[in-house]
This record gives C-alpha cells, sequence and structure tokens, in this order.
C-alpha cells in the first residue's frame, strides 16, 4: 500500500491517532473489518510513503489489545522532571541514508493482551492524559 501526501517538507512531524475497539493486535474498523496495526503502520514507512521520510511518524493507538484485565498498583506522584534536557541538533554536509521504518514512535492505551478502558462521561483516561501534556 502506497501513502501519497505532498507539501510534508513544511511540517515537522506527523501524527496519527486511532480511536477504535481492537483485540489481538488488529483495529475494528468502521466498514466491519478488522485491519492489523502493523498493516496500518507499515503503510507509512520510508518505502511506502517517500514524502515522511526524516519526519517523525508519532501513532496514538486507543483500543483494547486483548481480553485480560490489568492489576492495580500505587504509584509516586513525585518523579524527577527533565527540565535540564537539551534538544540534540544533527547537521551533516553529506546526504545520510535512513531505515525505511525509521522515527516511528508508537503510543498503544495498553498492553498487549489486555483491555483498555475508558469512562462512560469523560472517555479514554489515555487520551485525556494525553491531551493534558
Amino acid at each position: 500500500m502506497m501513502v501519497k501526501f505532498k507539501g510534508l517538507q513544511e511540517h515537522s512531524c506527523f501524527v496519527g491517532v486511532f480511536l477504535s475497539h481492537g483485540e489481538n493486535e488488529h483495529l475494528n474498523c468502521c466498514d466491519g473489518q478488522d485491519k492489523k496495526i502493523d498493516d496500518i503502520i507499515n503503510a507509512f514507512k520510508g518505502d511506502n510513503c517517500p514524502a515522511l521520510n526524516g519526519i517523525p511518524k508519532w501513532f496514538i493507538i486507543q483500543a483494547c489489545r486483548g481480553k485480560e484485565f490489568n492489576v492495580e498498583v500505587s504509584i509516586d506522584h513525585d518523579a524527577p522532571g527533565d527540565d535540564d534536557m537539551n534538544d540534540v541538533q544533527r547537521q551533516s554536509e553529506k546526504p545520510i541514508s535512513i531505515p525505511a521504518c525509521a522515527d516511528f514512535y508508537i503510543s498503544y492505551a495498553t498492553a498487549p493482551g489486555y483491555y483498555s478502558f475508558r469512562n462512560i462521561n469523560e472517555g479514554s483516561w489515555f487520551i485525556n492524559d494525553l491531551v493534558k501534556v
């Protein structure tokens, strides 16, 4: 599958957001078919979508990944910050080659095999927290 985009050179990243039901690494699509998550992501690799080469690709997937329930755990709310982190810039006079699957960041709402929960009134906890960031 080739994905064609034009004019992406002026953008710094691509974000694909998928909110659906799912199970076992598949998403339930609106046409009633199931689609493998890997097939969706592979469509955006450099050899299938050259316009996105060198541009970070972030996929946010809000969907169940199985039928298991996660256990509850306590967390420490005082995690250290990363205020002293600096951006790293790479410059090169020569063209560089990168793997077709480079620059991917994939965020799942849950671990493989588990349900992804949402509040009936407030929506997905994962998406709500992501929006706050």
